[in-house]
C-alpha cells in the first residue's frame, strides 16, 4: 500500500518513481481485468458493456471514485463492475462462466508476462538510473499486484468473481450462497485485516509464482 512506500527507505527522486510505479500498475492491473470481462462478454453476444463504454482500455473508465482511493491508500478496493446482461449471451451458462473466469485469467496471464520482464528488466536495467529503476519497479508492481488481483477474486465471497462462480454452478441456491450474500462484506474485510488473506497469498506465491521467477532468473542469467 501507499504509506508501506513511505516507509521503504526510499527518497527523493526515487521515492517519486516508485509511487509512480504503484500507481500505474494498479490502474493498469484494474483495466485489462475489467476489460477482459467486457470483451469476453461482447465476443459470446453481450454488448452491454461496449455499449456503455466499457470495453475500452482507458483506466478512466473503469474508476470507481472510493475504491481507487483505498486502492492507492490501504492497499484493496475495487473498480466498477462491467455491466452484463445475460440474457444476451449465445450460451447462458457457458457464456456466464467465460465472463466471470475472464479477469481472473487476465490477469493471471499479465502476472506471468510481468514476471518475465520483472527478471529481464533487473538483468538489463542500472536501478541506480531514475528511468531504469522505475521500469524495474513497474514490472514488479505489474507482476505482483496483476497476480493478487487474479488470486482475490478467485475467492468464493461475493462480489468476487469467484463468488459469481459458484452461483452460476450452483443448481439452485444454497445456505452458502445465502451466508456469503449477507456476510459477504464482513468477511472480506476480516479477511483483509487480519493475517489470513496474507497467510493464503504466500502460501500461493511459493508453490506459483516464485518458481516462475526462478525459472527465468535460470533462463535469462
Amino acid at each position: 500500500m501507499l504509506f508501506n512506500l513511505f516507509s521503504s527507505g526510499y527518497t527523493g527522486i526515487s521515492l517519486f518513481a516508485i509511487i509512480v510505479a504503484y500507481i500505474l500498475a494498479l490502474l493498469f492491473s484494474l483495466t485489462f481485468h475489467e476489460f477482459a470481462h467486457a470483451f469476453v462478454a461482447y465476443k459470446e453476444g453481450d454488448d452491454t458493456a461496449k455499449l456503455a463504454g466499457r470495453m475500452s482500455l482507458n483506466p478512466l473508465t473503469h474508476l470507481d471514485l472510493i475504491g481507487s482511493i483505498l486502492l492507492v491508500v490501504a492497499g484493496f478496493g475495487w473498480a466498477k463492475p462491467v455491466p452484463t446482461n445475460p440474457n444476451k449471451l449465445k450460451k447462458f451458462k457457458s457464456g456466464m462462466i467465460k465472463v466471470a473466469l475472464a479477469g481472473i485469467i487476465a490477469n493471471l496471464i499479465i502476472a506471468i508476462i510481468f514476471s518475465f520482464l520483472y527478471v529481464l528488466s533487473l538483468k538489463l536495467c542500472n536501478t541506480d538510473v531514475t528511468i531504469q529503476f522505475f521500469i524495474v519497479e513497474f514490472c514488479r508492481y505489474m507482476c505482483t499486484i496483476s497476480f493478487v488481483l487474479g488470486i482475490f477474486n478467485l475467492l468464493p465471497i461475493a462480489p468476487l468473481d469467484g463468488f459469481a462462480l459458484v452461483m452460476i454452478l450452483s443448481k439452485t441456491r444454497n445456505k452458502f450462497i445465502e451466508f456469503m450474500q449477507r456476510y459477504s462484506l464482513i468477511i472480506l474485510i476480516a479477511l483483509l485485516i487480519t493475517p489470513v488473506f496474507s497467510a493464503i497469498l504466500n502460501f500461493v506465491f511459493s508453490v506459483t509464482l516464485n518458481p516462475l521467477l526462478n525459472l527465468w532468473v535460470l533462463l535469462l542469467y
